[in-house]
């Protein structure tokens, strides 16, 4: 981890942190010295990512609920609280990409894609579990993390991308 830990006891939940820009952002946030709630609905990226952190020296817990549902957002606010003693920030960065046309997909892909992108009740909850009274934490910003998780992710594309020519 590096020696920047301005997240030094601080909770955050990355929603969508199993791959791509959320696995960045999920790292970096531990590079940070945050404490870090790693979720997506596949349990084995979860788990990679959680070994990845915890391998480096970082603290992290896996997460698969889905921030489509009350219980699944409600369920994430619970374990940061009780695996961290609070939560400090939520990056809200899921979301799910089903490559089709809207009209060429399945009910089931679009009522998927609908509701994590457009209902996702969840994730307002989950945005609002940084403002509840019973956590007596002020929301913490996280825009530099995810900035310099978006400059690693773009890197690492590059190289993969630079490696296929």
């Amino acid at each position: 981890m590096s020696e920047t830990k301005f997240l030094e006891g601080k909770s955050v939940l990355v929603t969508g942190s199993g791959r791509g820009i959320g696995r960045g952002i999920a790292l970096e946030v531990a590079r940070a010295g945050g404490k870090v709630v790693v979720n997506d609905l596949d349990p084995e990226t979860v788990q990679e990512v959680v070994t990845e952190i915890e391998s480096a020296g970082g603290s992290a817990v896996a997460n698969t609920d889905s921030v489509a549902s009350w219980e699944g957002a409600s369920a994430m606010v619970e374990q940061a609280v009780k695996a961290f003693g609070k939560i400090d920030a939520v990056v809200n960065n899921a979301g799910i990409l089903r490559d089709n046309i809207f009209h060429k997909m399945t009910p089931e892909e679009f009522n998927d894609v609908v509701d994590v992108h457009l209902l996702r009740p969840g994730r307002d909850l989950v945005e609002r579990a940084q403002h509840r009274d019973a956590l007596n934490q002020p929301p913490l910003l996280v825009a530099a993390v995810v900035e310099q998780a978006h400059h690693v992710e773009a890197r690492r594309i590059a190289r993969q991308l630079a490696q296929q020519e």
